[in-house]
C-alpha cells in the first residue's frame, strides 16, 4: 500500500530516518520529540556535535538531516555529507547575522533553512518541501541571495578560477600552498586529517590539476583573487 506522508511517497511499513545535529541539548531533545509524533518520521540519530556524525557517516544511512548553524565544522560536514550521501537531505536552523554561512550552505546544496524564530509547523512545512524535492528559503535569505547572484557575480567567477571553491577549500589551499602537510592542516584548521585529504581530492578536482603542487602555483598566480 503506497500512501503520502508530508508530500513524500513511500511504502507501508518504511519510514524517514531523521538525524539531527545541535550542540543544545533541549534543543535537539525537542526537536526529535515533535518530529517522532508524526507518522512515519523517526529521529533515528542525535548527535551534539559535527565530529560526532563525521565519525559515523559511512554508516550514516538518514534521509534528511537537521543540523544547527551554530556549530564549529558545519560548513565541512555539508560538504561532506554532500560529497558522499548526496541522496541525503540537508535542513540548517539559523540565526540572524549568519548570512555568510547561509550563502556558503546554498553554495554547497542545502535544501532548507529554518530561521530561530520560526515554529514547529514552520519545520514540518520545510521537511515536507525538502523530502518532495523543493528547496525553502526564508524570504530574508532568498533576498539576499538575489543581491549577492545579481550583475557582475558571473563575470567575477570567469575572471576569478579560484571561485569554484568554498572558503573551506580556499583556506586549505592557502595552508598547502605554504608547504604544509595533510596533518598540519588539520591540526591548523581543527578538523580531521581524512577532511583534509577529501579537500584537497575536490581542489584538485575543480581545479582541474593532476597535483597539489600545480594547486599552489595556481593559487600563487591568482593572488589578487584571495
Amino acid at each position: 500500500m503506497l500512501q503520502w506522508v508530508w508530500g513524500f511517497h513511500w511504502e507501508q511499513g518504511m519510514s524517514i530516518n531523521i538525524a539531527v545535529v545541535c550542540g543544545i541539548r533541549i534543543y535537539r531533545d525537542g526537536i526529535a520529540d515533535q518530529i517522532n509524533r508524526y507518522d512515519a518520521m523517526f529521529v533515528e540519530n542525535v548527535f551534539p556535535d559535527c565530529g560526532s556524525i563525521l565519525s559515523r557517516l559511512d554508516t550514516l544511512d538518514d534521509d534528511l538531516v537537521i543540523a544547527d548553524i551554530l556549530m564549529d565544522g558545519l560548513i565541512d560536514l555539508v560538504e561532506r555529507i554532500k560529497h558522499d550521501k548526496p541522496a541525503t537531505k540537508i535542513i540548517v536552523l539559523t540565526y540572524s547575522g549568519d548570512e555568510e554561512k547561509v550563502y556558503e550552505c546554498v553554495r554547497l546544496g542545502v535544501e532548507g533553512f529554518v530561521s530561530n524564530n520560526d515554529s514547529f509547523d514552520d519545520l514540518k512545512n520545510c521537511i515536507n518541501a525538502v523530502l518532495g524535492g523543493d528547496f525553502r528559503y526564508p524570504s530574508g535569505v532568498a533576498r539576499s541571495l538575489a543581491k549577492r547572484m545579481s550583475t557582475g557575480a558571473a563575470d567575477t567567477a570567469i575572471d576569478n578560477p579560484l571561485a569554484v571553491l568554498t572558503s573551506r577549500q580556499s583556506n586549505v589551499l592557502k595552508l598547502l600552498a605554504k608547504g604544509l602537510s595533510n596533518k598540519e592542516i588539520a591540526r591548523n584548521l581543527g578538523i580531521e586529517v581524512a577532511t583534509v585529504k577529501n579537500h584537497v581530492h575536490d581542489i584538485l578536482d575543480k581545479l582541474h590539476v593532476p597535483s597539489r603542487f600545480k594547486a599552489a602555483a595556481m593559487l600563487r598566480g591568482n593572488e589578487g583573487f584571495v
